[in-house]
């Protein structure tokens, strides 16, 4: 790697932010307080881009906590989702998701390009 470098402040304002919302399904509980049936994750509720995530997408990599109601998460254009507060000081320091590697610059911020073969490790 040549210089890595991070990402300036307008790239990482370009990035989208999202509400994380935690939505539970009645039917689906089981009184089993560590069960994990009938929850399902989602970000941006409420919004055209409203998604479900699974469970074990449900962790920040960088802190490692899982999001909560609420939070405050910042979307690649990979499709991966990071606390906000924990991805903005990554970014600073590495221009490049800290799952797949992914380059976040002001030449592809908004674009889902496909990752150049020579850049791959």
């Amino acid at each position: 790697m040549v210089g890595m470098r991070g990402a300036s402040d307008e790239s990482i304002n370009a990035l989208p932010i999202h509400k994380f919302k935690l939505k539970r399904n009645v039917s689906g509980s089981s009184g089993d307080s560590d069960s994990k049936v009938g929850e399902c994750e989602f970000v941006a509720v409420g919004t055209e881009n409203e998604c479900a995530i699974s469970g074990e997408d449900a962790v920040c990599c960088i802190c490692l906590a899982r999001y909560a109601d609420n939070d405050e998460l910042r979307e690649f254009p990979c499709s991966h989702f990071f606390h906000t507060e924990c991805v903005d000081k990554w970014l600073k320091i590495n221009a490049s998701s800290p799952l797949c590697k992914f380059e976040i610059g002001d030449n592809n911020v908004n674009s889902s390009s496909t990752v150049d073969s020579s850049q791959q490790v």
